[in-house]
């Protein structure tokens, strides 16, 4: 159990007693030292639970080791899935699906679109595992071939997405195709004028609640449903360079 292992399962609220204990006995065995830990790896994962608690936190203190809490961004927690992945804690599966569960919460306008992506992987990786005939809508089949390559090349386009500033709430990413610019969406109109909109598109074959730029009054789409991997980059590529806006 390495430490940054432990500090994402911690996050995940996915951490055990005895994932503690194997972590001090790990530490020990990799040049980590202190009091606390020689005693947190002696600790008995079933009956010394309370134990357990206070020596690894008075071990954080004595190692200046910093925790993330699970109410913390989930941007932080992400580079510890990449470590995880590279020193082959996560197989690709399990660091895709843990991405996946960092696109949390429940207004979907609150979550952070940068995590959008991997909860479609995820769904079409489960989908997979009962030939499911839908599973190409979530994320098509050549790209997901090598789930290596996929979270490597997913893992780039995430980290693009940090360094342009992409913000932390909106749900998805979305790219205006005609003006090459993200923009917010238009607010969807309350109750009483949805029904009418909707008795109208009824009417003409249209969908009033495509989502909408703000800014040019173009259909937005999904970039994260920007299929084709060298398309995406080309977005990124000119977002990068300043030429259009995000």
């Amino acid at each position: 159990m390495t430490t940054n292992h432990l500090l994402l399962k911690r996050y995940l609220e996915e951490a055990a007693s005895s994932d503690h204990v194997d972590w001090a006995v790990w530490g020990l065995c990799n040049e980590l030292d202190s009091p606390s830990l020689r005693i947190l790896g002696g600790l008995h994962p079933d009956k010394e639970t309370d134990e357990i608690r206070f020596y690894f936190k008075r071990t954080c203190r004595e190692l200046n080791l910093q925790t993330l809490e699970s109410d913390e961004s989930p941007r932080l927690a992400a580079p510890l899935i990449h470590s995880c992945f590279v020193a082959k804690d996560l197989t690709a599966r399990e660091a895709i699906c843990t991405m996946a569960q960092l696109y949390k919460g429940d207004d979907f306008r609150k979550k952070d679109p940068l995590f959008a992506v991997w909860d479609d992987i995820a769904e079409a990786i489960y989908l997979d595992d009962y030939n499911d005939p839908d599973k190409d809508m979530y994320y098509p089949a050549n790209q997901r071939s090598d789930l290596n390559k996929t979270f490597d090349t997913e893992w780039s386009f995430f980290h693009r997405g940090l360094n342009l500033g992409v913000p932390e709430s909106g749900g998805r990413l979305m790219w205006c195709r005609r003006h090459e610019t993200f923009a917010p969406m238009k607010p969807k109109p309350p109750g009483l004028a949805r029904r009418i909109l909707r008795r109208i598109s009824d009417s003409v074959h249209t969908d009033p609640f495509d989502e909408v730029s703000s800014a040019c009054g173009c259909r937005m789409h999904e970039l994260d449903q920007v299929e084709d991997w060298t398309r995406r980059s080309e977005v990124f590529d000119l977002l990068e360079s300043g030429k259009v806006r995000s």
